[in-house]
C-alpha cells in the first residue's frame, strides 16, 4: 500500500500540457475541422462555447491542483471579459487569442497572453513552440522530478522529453510542406490560367 501511495504521489507531480478552446462559434464547420488539427497537439483537447462553463472548467482544474499547464485558446469577443478571471491562476500557462481581426485586440496587455492569430497555422506552430519553453522551463519536469535518485528513470525522461521535442518539429514541418506543396499547386495552375488568358 505504502508503494502505491508513493507511486500515486510520483505520478501527480508530473507536468503536462493541456489546450483549452473557448469560442461562442465553436460549433460551426471551419473551427471543427480546425479542432482536429489541434488534436496533433493535444488529443484531449477541451472545447468551450459558453465562457461561464470554461471558467469553471479551469477553476476546477486549479483546485485540484494538478500539474496540466493549460494553454487557453480564446476568440477577441471573449478575450476581455474572460482572460481577467482566469489569468492568475497557476495553472494557466498561456493564453492566445484566436480571431479574425488582430488589430481590434493588439491594446489588450494581459501578464500571460503570448499573442493574437488569424492563422491556424501560425497559432499551432506558436503553441508548439510555448509548449518546449515549458519543458525548458520545468527542466524536463513534465516527465517527474528529474532529481530522482534512480538515474534510469532520469534518462528515461530526458529522452521522452526530446521525443515530444522532435515530435512537435516533425509536425511544423509537415504542415509547411502541406502549405508549400499547396502554394506550388496553386502557382501552377494561376500560370497555366494566365498562359491560356494570353494566347486566347
Amino acid at each position: 500500500m505504502a508503494s502505491n501511495a508513493s507511486k500515486q504521489e510520483e505520478d501527480n507531480k508530473k507536468l503536462w500540457y493541456h489546450l483549452v478552446w473557448l469560442d461562442q462559434n465553436m460549433e460551426n464547420f471551419d473551427n471543427q475541422r480546425k479542432v482536429k488539427w489541434l488534436r496533433e497537439i493535444d488529443p484531449e483537447i477541451e472545447t468551450f462555447i459558453c465562457a461561464k462553463e470554461c471558467i469553471d472548467y479551469i477553476k476546477k482544474e486549479n483546485d485540484q491542483k494538478l500539474t496540466s499547464r493549460i494553454i487557453l485558446i480564446i476568440s477577441g469577443a471573449l478575450s476581455e471579459k474572460t482572460i481577467p478571471k482566469i489569468q492568475d491562476y497557476p495553472c494557466v500557462f498561456a493564453i492566445f487569442i484566436f480571431c479574425t481581426r488582430s488589430d481590434a485586440y493588439e491594446r489588450l496587455r494581459y501578464q500571460k497572453l503570448r499573442a493574437i492569430h488569424t492563422n491556424i497555422d501560425e497559432l499551432m506552430d506558436n503553441i508548439e513552440m510555448c509548449i518546449n519553453k515549458l519543458n525548458e522551463t520545468t527542466d524536463f519536469s513534465i516527465f517527474g522530478c528529474t532529481h530522482s535518485t534512480n538515474p534510469g528513470k532520469t534518462i528515461f525522461r530526458i529522452i521522452l522529453s526530446y521525443f515530444f521535442l522532435i515530435s512537435n518539429s516533425i509536425s511544423i514541418i509537415r504542415r509547411s510542406l502541406k502549405s508549400s506543396m499547396f502554394d506550388s499547386k496553386f502557382k501552377g495552375r494561376f500560370s497555366k490560367f494566365s498562359l491560356v488568358s494570353s494566347n486566347a
